[in-house]
């Protein structure tokens, strides 16, 4: 069995400035380190541009192929996310990186990640409104590290949702409820799990639904995940991590106010890129 590969999802022709920035780097990145890097896409889609740019970094992509209509929303996104045979299709791998193109690797680390033994690991998950470690969770799946063989059994398996949940104050009685109702479809109705996901995303799914039960998931602390990636509150996350990049990080063209203020020289690294990029 092969330890890792990273996966990118893909479900548009063209990519965006930003998207060409992010699928560039994780090429650079992943390229240098000999990563396998698959396109999960449908067939239809033309995926020209993305051979071209594997092609000019000497990559050669591999493709996992799904339905058209698990790429036509971001509910539909999630239901794919929730699917079992998404995670059987990469079962020669013991894990895979998922890897959005609005996430930016900064550096190839999975090797060091992959052998410390978790589940699931991506960014802090933290509570609405806060930005403390103390009401956080892991992890955000935007760039997210997840060993094949425990999500496709916790999505495979009958779970019982009669479960003791940790305490949190600001998981709300609706979401328990819908925790609860999730948990009592899993393993044998995939389509009511999936019509739960207008409300729960799937990295909330595998963070909180499957606490206190048999298929929680193995995960690093929230402080130890900062030095993995950063989503939200970058600036709260780079203090937290002693002022240092982690591997990797989600959602940064929301977020580019912090770089451009706290990390001026990657600042100038990206707008380079992007500037570059987008004359060509």
């Amino acid at each position: 069995m092969m330890q890792s590969c990273v996966v990118i999802p893909v479900y548009k022709a063209r990519m965006s400035e930003t998207e060409l920035a992010s699928f560039r780097q994780a090429l650079s990145v992943f390229g240098k380190s000999q990563r396998t890097v698959v396109i999960a896409t449908f067939s239809s889609l033309d995926i020209s541009q993305y051979e071209e740019e594997a092609s000019l970094c000497g990559i050669a992509l591999h493709f996992e192929l799904f339905p058209a209509s698990c790429f036509a929303s971001i509910h539909s996104y999630n239901c794919l996310m929730l699917n079992p045979e998404l995670y059987d299709k990469f079962a020669g791998y013991e894990y895979i990186l998922l890897f959005q193109l609005d996430a930016w690797v900064f550096e190839d680390r999975l090797d060091e990640w992959c052998a410390k033994g978790y589940d699931y690991v991506g960014a802090p998950l933290f509570a609405p409104g806060r930005g403390d470690l103390q009401c956080a969770r892991t992890g955000n799946g935007g760039f997210s590290l997840r060993r094949v063989d425990a999500f496709s059994k916790a999505l495979s398996s009958r779970i019982r949702p009669f479960v003791k949940r940790p305490s949190d104050p600001y998981i709300s009685f609706n979401k328990k409820m819908l925790y609860f109702a999730m948990l009592l479809f899993s393993g044998w109705c995939n389509a009511v799990r999936g019509f739960l996901t207008h409300w729960v995303d799937e990295d909330r799914f595998f963070s909180y639904t499957l606490l206190g039960t048999k298929y929680e998931m193995k995960v690093p602390s929230p402080q130890e995940a900062l030095d993995f990636a950063f989503d939200m509150h970058p600036s709260v996350c780079f203090a937290l991590n002693g002022n240092c990049l982690p591997m990797g990080c989600h959602q940064w063209p929301v977020f580019y106010d912090f770089w451009k203020e706290h990390l001026g020289g990657i600042d100038d690294f990206l707008r380079a890129k992007i500037d570059e990029w987008a004359n060509l």
